[in-house]
């Protein structure tokens, strides 16, 4: 039993040294990425204005130099042709996309909410991206994520010279998300883990000390096994380098 203790105080110590926090942002979704359990970017709801509830044909909208672009976020829109007085290269009525860009009467799909990928890697400036990637990787448009608490958001289209088009989209549903819970799993176990170090020590050396009439250093459960632990840990290191 205290060879089953023993290794279960190393397990936990170990566990406590190796557990580190990150500011990588994992995608989960085209809509979310997660800093940590308590910590996230969610633009699913970026384009609503007004709390009212986004629509399939709702979208933001930005014009440069008589091009337009239509924004419906993370999600894949609904863009009516004949309503907008516009032709596609095919023919079609309806376009279905999540970035639907407007030339000289006639527009296109430019990004599918499947061709999202979030670029948030650190920044000294706390910004993060939204980028469309084809199917060769190229990207085919980026879009900065700005967080702001006006209620109404807003795209802007960015002068550029390159292939790739540059937009800013301004949501306060652009901003990371953090909660704040109680207690995280590694407090709990580290809680758990003095709690139980406590018991074995104050309960083994009172059952030494009456027991077997234990006194000084006896008084410590398993003395030889903390004794040699330096030199246990010392093999350890040996044995994975």
């Amino acid at each position: 039993m205290a060879k089953i203790f023993n290794a279960f105080i190393i397990a936990v110590l170990i566990y406590s040294i190796t557990c580190t926090d990150t500011n990588v942002c994992v995608q989960k979704s085209p809509c979310l990425c997660e800093f940590s359990e308590y910590s996230r970017i969610d633009i699913s709801q970026a384009t609503q204005k007004d709390q009212n509830p986004i629509k399939p044909e709702d979208f933001l909208q930005d014009e440069i130099n008589g091009d337009i672009f239509y924004f419906h976020g993370c999600t894949d829109g609904i863009f009516n042709l004949t309503a907008h007085k516009l032709n596609s290269t095919n023919n079609a009525t309806i376009l279905k996309g999540s970035l639907i860009y407007q030339s000289q009467g006639h527009a296109k799909v430019l990004g599918e909410s499947s061709q999202i990928k979030f670029h948030t890697g650190p920044d000294e400036k706390g910004a993060y991206d939204l980028t469309y990637k084809g199917v060769n990787g190229s990207v085919l448009a980026s879009i900065h994520l700005i967080c702001d608490s006006f209620n109404q958001p807003f795209i802007k289209v960015l002068p550029n010279t390159s292939n790739e088009q540059i937009l800013v989209l301004s949501s306060p549903h652009a901003c990371i998300i953090t909660q704040h819970p109680g207690l995280s799993t590694g407090s709990v176990l580290l809680i758990l883990f003095f709690i139980a170090v406590g018991i074995y020590f104050i309960c083994g050396g009172i059952v030494l000390y009456f027991i077997r009439g234990a006194r000084g250093l006896e008084l410590i459960p398993n003395i030889d096994f903390w004794r040699g632990l330096p030199g246990l840990v010392k093999w350890l290191q040996r044995k994975f380098d």
